[in-house]
């Protein structure tokens, strides 16, 4: 049976070459080879959020449930964490979460929030000192 490649090493292979030859070949047309970068860039984000979107998911899903004990919602994982994001910024807008409860929900977005950059900008200070 033939293996095909995952989503993942195609859109890395895809930055590859938007990176090497198609930049080499728009060289001379700054704004064409600017945009090729941009393209290599989109192409690896995607592909870094292929390969750990699952985790990411599960790991926000674990966090909201803990934060949330009380709230059940059916789906997939994708789609329970969503309910339960959006039911905690709804709880912590309506100001039902306070005190310690919202500083356990603070630190969680504030993990979530760090996990997402280090998918989409890797470079980037994601330090909580830096406030």
């Amino acid at each position: 049976m033939r293996e095909y490649p995952d989503d993942s090493a195609l859109l890395d292979a895809l930055s590859a070459f938007l990176e090497g030859p198609i930049r080499e070949a728009t060289a001379a047309d700054a704004a064409l080879s600017f945009r090729a970068r941009i393209a290599a860039q989109l192409a690896r984000v995607v592909a870094a959020d292929l390969r750990t979107r699952s985790e990411r998911v599960r790991a926000d899903l674990e966090g909201l449930a803990a934060l949330l004990p009380e709230i059940e919602v059916e789906g997939t994982e994708a789609e329970r964490a969503r309910a339960l994001n959006r039911a905690l910024a709804r709880s912590i807008r309506d100001g039902r979460i306070g005190g310690e409860a919202l500083a356990r929900a603070r630190a969680e977005v504030l993990r979530s929030l760090a996990a997402d950059l280090a998918v989409s900008s890797p470079r980037f200070e994601r330090s909580f000192d830096i406030e």
